[in-house]
């Protein structure tokens, strides 16, 4: 790296980890939550709350209609008839709680019985279906609030509204299992604090957010519609997909293996630690240098890619000790590296597939999530029965992995972001060999170091250069920040 690089690489570097504090923050509450949950929370418990919460969410991205990504996208220049951003997130805002209370009755009143067996095994279906409802009321108040600050830029309430979700909904629901360790006790007293949190911030902060008067002309939500529909079907089979693995461990497992699978599923989130913060700096800093900053977008790939490479190996080498330490899921130490694949590749995912927005052919992000979501629909119907966890773990892989080759094959002929396609494309086979061993050599402790080992050293030598400059980056970093704090 050139000492003309150095600054412009720091202050790169700053501007990630400035949108990043709240996902450190969660990483820090992500991580008690898991030992918090391993001491307090029982399988049996922790799979179904979970499986309300991914309902929750995947709900949520149905009922807002792609209107969240509209209010992004119409923010800093609102359509004719909605005078400024205030005006669009009410319309956001009022269009996806109506459109929830219309799914809300259909479900309520409908289908209670199929969505309770197929949710909540039959259990109290429509209080539990209610609770799902009003959690997804919540979540797109707060989803709303998140796009405010991110967009307005203010660092300070963009964290705290994102620590505040994450806290609420994946970790208050730990102190209810402290008073009453049952599932409908816990749902309810996990919704109570949610619903507090968001109800006294929607109180003190709805005038960042909405105006005085709901003023929105009729010709204004053609274009926010249109829009928004466009981008709803790729984000709804996102979560959906996420959603179908524990449906079908639920139906044919029960709670307790689903709990297992949850687990599993909580700790590999591990790795996209680093996604939330990166992606939501990287995304503005695509479309705005994509043409003049090519060099550096392929060569943060490469970064990434040994980041993450790098990681995942530490993480498998680790990963008895990890189980030992968390004794009460063990049995979710088989099936721990396959997991690993999906948020591994949902983080390289950020640097590859920008082409198809750059290219304005979003259609190939849902085609890729439907092809994503029909793989895995497949795969889940022919080996859970059989083959239990192990292949549910194998759906959500192979699945995922379907959606990334194919977003990325389509996004690198549209912008290419990655330099070196041979060298990507090894580095994944190696990680999915070393996934595959980690299941098969589960047990033999030794033998499972030393492939871990032999990987890391791997990624090492294929991205010595990278590994080099991202020392002599972390050392210019800690200079800079020695400067700032050093006494004059």
């Amino acid at each position: 790296m050139s000492e003309q690089e150095k600054p412009s690489s720091v202050s790169f570097v700053s501007s990630v980890f400035k949108f990043s504090i709240a996902t450190w923050v969660n990483a820090v509450l992500y991580a008690g939550a898991i030992f918090a949950i391993n001491l307090f929370v029982d399988k049996a418990v922790q799979g179904p709350y979970d499986l309300m919460i991914n309902a929750a969410v995947t709900l949520m991205s149905v009922v807002t209609l792609g209107l969240d990504h509209a209010y992004i996208r119409f923010y800093n220049e609102p359509p004719e008839g909605a005078k400024d951003h205030r005006q669009v997130a009410a319309a956001g805002l009022l269009i996806s709680i109506l459109s929830l209370t219309v799914i809300s009755a259909v479900v309520l009143f409908v289908f209670p019985q199929l969505m309770g067996r197929a949710f909540f095994e039959g259990r109290r279906d429509s209080f539990l279906l209610i609770l799902t409802c009003a959690t997804t009321l919540l979540m797109v108040v707060i989803r709303f609030f998140n796009i405010t600050y991110r967009m307005s830029g203010n660092v300070f309430l963009f964290s705290f509204i994102s620590i505040g979700l994450q806290f609420f909904t994946r970790v208050f629901y730990i102190f209810g299992a402290l008073i009453k360790p049952d599932f409908s006790f816990i749902a309810v007293f996990g919704l109570t604090g949610f619903g507090v949190f968001a109800l006294i911030f929607f109180i003190l902060q709805r005038k960042a957010m909405l105006p005085k008067r709901y003023e929105v002309g009729r010709n204004a939500y053609s274009p926010l519609l249109r829009y928004g529909l466009g981008l709803m079907p790729a984000s709804v089979l996102l979560w959906g997909n996420q959603l179908v693995n524990k449906l079908f461990i639920e139906a044919h497992l029960g709670s307790s293996a689903l709990g297992l699978f949850a687990f599993a599923a909580l700790i590999s989130q591990a790795l996209g630690i680093v996604q939330g913060g990166f992606a939501t700096f990287w995304s503005a800093y695509m479309f705005k240098n994509y043409k003049e900053e090519k060099e550096r977008i392929q060569r943060t790939h490469d970064y990434l890619m040994f980041a993450m490479m790098a990681m995942m190996c530490l993480l498998i080498l680790f990963s008895p000790l990890i189980f030992i330490l968390l004794s009460n899921y063990s049995e979710s130490r088989p099936i721990f590296g396959l997991m690993l694949l999906a948020p591994l590749l949902m983080v390289i995912a950020e640097t590859t597939v920008y082409g198809i927005e750059i290219a304005k052919k979003t259609v190939f992000n849902t085609a890729a999530s439907l092809l994503c979501l029909i793989v895995n629909i497949a795969l889940s119907y022919a080996l859970v029965p059989s083959h239990g966890l192990t292949g549910a773990a194998v759906s959500l892989a192979v699945s995922t992995a379907v959606m990334f080759i194919f977003r990325t094959v389509v996004a690198q002929r549209c912008y290419r972001s990655v330099r070196s396609y041979l060298r990507t494309s090894a580095s994944i086979v190696v990680m999915v060999m070393l996934s595959a061993l980690s299941m098969l050599l589960d047990g033999r402790h030794l033998l499972l170091s030393v492939v871990s080992i032999a990987a890391l050293l791997f990624y090492t030598a294929v991205y010595r250069g990278e590994f080099l400059r991202l020392m002599k980056l972390t050392s210019d970093i800690i200079n800079a920040v020695l400067l700032k704090v050093k006494p004059r």
